[in-house]
């Protein structure tokens, strides 16, 4: 077997790094709306007259937009080359969100055609950060990789929410959706170093031993949906949780915004661990601090615990995810293609967590009961993903 020769190696490794900028950028500016919707839902309802109802439905429909598009694109990432698909899709998300400033700068944009402009933008977004997930299990250290992917949304995010408010005040919310679109074209010739497609592994497995793989895949995607079902829940009602325990609405945004530096730290530390830790120990570790800073927030709290407390479940959330996207990347036989459907599995933990913290708080708002719920989701997720866990590359 004949040894790669040194500029064959290092043109390797300098096509990694470019296709790893990809991304960190595509998926950092894909999803941002959704990350800074916080800062989004006033300028809605003062500027564009909706109200709270439209606000909601707005949202919900791009995350659900991001959810219908993860079957057609693992079906396009099968059978075309997934450059051109990014390149389609990042060209459909820049003219979505130049329409959608146009749209938002008229006196009164009809909300229908601005939800149909949204939903078709938020699916091409998603099939282009679902290419670069794909992209992200094909790499070398694909933990580092999935480190990274979380890192650059959340980096990105909290820069633009210091951003958002001096920019609404001086140009207006268009002025948010025309940055993303022009920011989307200086990246998009990024798309060519993305990799045309993978390979299947098409060697047949022993029946005992397919059926074993196809079980801890399917183990896999529960623990990752009830991961996000344990921490979307809670994570909704975080601030109104703050406000019955006494917490002031500036304490509880302050504690909140450095809970959030810390799941950037929590995503940064696990990209630069990579492949170098035990998973299993590592997954531990994040389950355990998740489960901790649940309980710190169990009975009379004050803001210093409420602030521990968001700091280590934020920290943990994102330390953990790399982890668990890493484990199913292990048992891919698709060439990076079975991770894209942890799409599905994320998105139904997130579209299911907070109807299912509602109902769980009811009338009395019973904090006690949805966190003990949340606790025990989160160790069954981890007894999910356990028999995964252990380091296969």
């Amino acid at each position: 077997m004949s040894v790669p020769s040194a500029p064959a190696v290092e043109m390797a490794q300098s096509r990694d790094r470019l296709r790893l900028l990809a991304v960190i950028l595509f998926s950092a500016i894909g999803p941002l709306v959704l990350l800074t919707a916080p800062a989004l839902v006033s300028r809605y309802i003062v500027e564009l007259g909706m109200d709270n109802r439209q606000v909601g439905w707005l949202f919900s429909l791009e995350l659900g937009a991001m959810a219908i598009s993860t079957l057609p694109t693992y079906l396009w990432m099968r059978r075309y080359d997934w450059r051109w698909i990014a390149g389609l899709a990042g060209s459909l998300f820049l003219l979505g969100n130049l329409f959608s400033a146009w749209l938002m700068s008229e006196p009164s944009p009809g909300f229908g055609l601005l939800a149909a402009l949204r939903f078709l933008t938020a699916f091409s977004e998603a099939a282009l950060v679902l290419v670069c997930l794909g992209t992200a299990g094909t790499l070398p250290n694909a933990t580092r990789a999935f480190g990274l992917w979380v890192t650059g949304q959340l980096v990105l995010a909290a820069l633009c929410l210091q951003l958002m408010p001096w920019l609404f005040e001086h140009w207006g919310v268009s002025s948010f959706f025309l940055l993303i679109a022009l920011f989307t074209a200086l990246i998009l010739p990024l798309v060519l170093s993305l990799p045309a497609g993978s390979h299947d592994d098409n060697r047949p497995l022993p029946p005992r031993q397919a059926q074993a793989m196809l079980l801890k895949i399917c183990l896999g995607m529960l623990a990752i949906f009830l991961f996000y079902l344990s921490l979307s829940g809670i994570w909704t009602f975080a601030g109104e949780l703050a406000r019955l325990r006494g917490i002031s609405t500036g304490d509880s945004a302050s504690a909140l915004a450095s809970a959030s530096l810390m799941g950037v730290a929590g995503a940064a530390m696990a990209s630069w661990i990579g492949v170098r830790g035990r998973r299993a120990w590592l997954l531990a570790l994040g389950y355990l601090a998740m489960t901790a800073g649940l309980f710190g927030l169990l009975g009379e709290i004050s803001t210093w615990r409420y602030l521990l407390a968001a700091c280590a479940f934020k920290f943990a959330w994102t330390f953990a995810l790399p982890f668990l996207l890493s484990a199913i990347s292990d048992y891919d036989r698709q060439g990076g293609k079975l991770v894209v459907l942890a799409n599905l599995a994320i998105c139904g933990g997130l579209a299911v967590g907070p109807s299912l913290a509602a109902w769980l708080l009811g009338d009395t708002l019973d904090f006690g009961l949805l966190l003990l719920a949340s606790m025990a989701i989160c160790a069954l997720s981890f007894l999910a993903i356990l028999p995964l866990a252990g380091n296969r590359r």
